[in-house]
């Protein structure tokens, strides 16, 4: 015979995102692929650095992140993707070309 003991457990459940550079947010659904155009980021610094110790997690839409990798010098591996031959989903509208 088994024996159990109920406990009362805390579950996170992810309801929402909110980019952390323009403060888009999206609720989720479960039919919902909106989730998918938010990225999480997480970093963590080391010794040496003004931050040692410290971790920050973020997350951008998509929007803000192809700003931001606009900025970069050096274009990162993996993008290559023409934006303008893509339908796109907008988080205020829709889809859009």
């Amino acid at each position: 015979m088994r024996k159990y003991i109920e406990r009362n457990v805390k579950q996170r459940e992810l309801v929402g995102f909110t980019c952390n550079k323009c403060g888009k947010s999206v609720d989720l659904t479960e039919d919902d692929f909106a989730g998918n155009l938010f990225h999480s980021f997480k970093t963590s610094f080391h010794y040496g650095s003004a931050f040692d110790m410290e971790t920050w997690e973020f997350d951008l839409c998509e929007d803000c992140l192809l700003d931001f990798v606009k900025t970069f010098k050096v274009e990162p591996d993996g993008v290559g993707i023409e934006r303008d031959r893509f339908v796109f989903y907008d988080l205020e509208g829709g889809l859009s070309e």
